[in-house]
């Protein structure tokens, strides 16, 4: 458990070296897009100026504010009361006087107005439809189009709605990457690259040719759970000397081994472990928890010796 702490810490301390494997793998599994000649790739054509004069946008008035004043005139000419008026219609009484005192409501450019109306045949050209929308932007501006990035944006996606054109981004739908978590990553480098399944060794495969330390880790990982099979003198030791000497991921958990050398050495050479104590705490634990704290140390001991019977 300790070692899989330790190399857990050691994976998300490169997280910069993971993202550039994420993205290397993922690339080895796309298949090449094909790319045109340059005297093949669809041209930006420029819209001329008249094509600005044939379609001219004349929206200047806001479509709501036009259908409350028309409701304010009717109801004030069939004799409703201003404050009747205010309830029905929820506008305020002052509001109300000012549509009453005039005969017509007054053409204001609204500050989303603009003239991308005139566009509409240039951005709706087939050379056009797939282009991305910075590099139209680029082009209508220069020819006299008034709203910022935003509008044109906001206009597009309406105007391909209306006209029921899928837009180039939402038709190519890029593959997400596969991405491996620090932890899932620090249980495959301690198994065998066989007992895995296809993605993660290909992965891990790549993560040892491209990242020296990792493939230097997982050598030292492999030699010290062999300590525990081959049960040798000596062999904890120069491990722990190795390491050291090394730029693997592990120097910490080695380290703290060599604070404990003893007791570790003595799991590493003899056949006897604490298994069985820790278990038995572990069991005393949990019936002492089922009795939720009643009864005291007596019924404790009867029960634990009436499930030891």
């Amino acid at each position: 458990m300790n070692l899989g702490d330790a190399t857990q810490k050691m994976f998300q301390s490169m997280c910069k070296e993971l993202k550039e494997s994420f993205a290397l793998y993922h690339k080895a599994g796309e298949p090449e897009s094909p790319v045109l000649p340059i005297d093949q790739e669809p041209q930006l054509k420029e819209c001329g100026p008249e094509l600005i004069e044939t379609y001219t946008c004349h929206t200047t008035v806001i479509t709501e504010q036009q259908f409350r004043f028309n409701q304010v005139k009717e109801l004030y000419s069939q004799g409703y009361a201003i404050e009747a008026i205010a309830r029905a219609l929820h506008i305020q009484w002052v509001t109300i006087r000012k549509y009453i005192s005039m005969e017509t409501l007054p053409n204001r450019e609204s500050r989303r107005t603009t003239n991308f109306a005139s566009f509409h045949p240039f951005l709706l050209h087939e050379s056009n439809v797939g282009r991305a929308y910075k590099e139209l932007y680029e082009v209508v501006k220069k020819q006299g189009f008034g709203g910022e990035y935003s509008q044109f944006c906001g206009n597009m996606n309406a105007l391909f709605k209306e006209h029921k054109i899928i837009p180039i981004s939402q038709k190519i739908c890029p593959t997400p990457i596969k991405t491996w978590s620090s932890r899932r990553l620090s249980i495959m480098i301690q198994q065998d690259i066989k007992d895995l399944n296809k993605e993660d060794a290909e992965f891990l495969t790549l993560l040892y040719e491209k990242n020296p330390i990792i493939k230097e880790t997982k050598e030292f990982i492999s030699r010290f759970k062999k300590l525990f099979q081959n049960k040798e003198e000596g062999t904890l030791k120069t491990w722990l000397a190795d390491v050291s000497k090394s730029t693997s991921g592990i120097k910490k958990f080695a380290k703290g081994l060599e604070s404990d050398f003893e007791a570790v050495n003595n799991a590493v050479v003899t056949p006897y472990s604490n298994g069985q104590l820790e278990g038995q705490v572990n069991r005393l634990k949990n019936i002492n928890r089922r009795m939720y704290g009643r009864a005291g140390f007596e019924l404790l001991r009867r029960r634990v010796i009436f499930k030891s019977g």
